[in-house]
């Protein structure tokens, strides 16, 4: 796993993860989708439907034998010719109990490299 360098305040592991994204704003909506990368600020997805730039989602990320929720934004989105999207996700929300698992899963990961 590397850490992708780029515009983004913190570094990215290249990691796939299984995810659920419910979107809660604008309307109701949602996919399962497939990580692309991750990082303490957000993270990479592919899902076969649209959410949206700007939307809200949930997001309930399978991380080993634990699920760790958020609330994150939809940055960008674009079609790929697959009829797949591929989005940008910035964390805006996660309590402490979900950010202390996520912060030690990436940890651990960042080790295995």
């Amino acid at each position: 796993m590397r850490t992708k360098p780029g515009r983004r305040r913190f570094g990215r592991l290249s990691l796939r993860r299984t995810a659920l994204l419910e979107r809660i704003a604008p309307e109701p909506g949602g996919a399962f989708a497939l990580t692309r990368d991750l990082g303490v600020g957000g993270c990479a997805a592919v899902s076969p439907v649209p959410l949206g730039p700007g939307a809200l989602v949930k997001v309930y990320l399978s991380l080993g034998s634990e699920v760790v929720e958020a609330v994150a934004r939809v940055v960008h989105e674009r079609a790929w010719r697959n009829g797949k999207y591929r989005m940008g996700l910035e964390i805006v929300q996660m309590d402490q109990v979900h950010r202390a698992r996520y912060n030690l899963n990436l940890a651990g990961l960042q080790g295995d490299r």
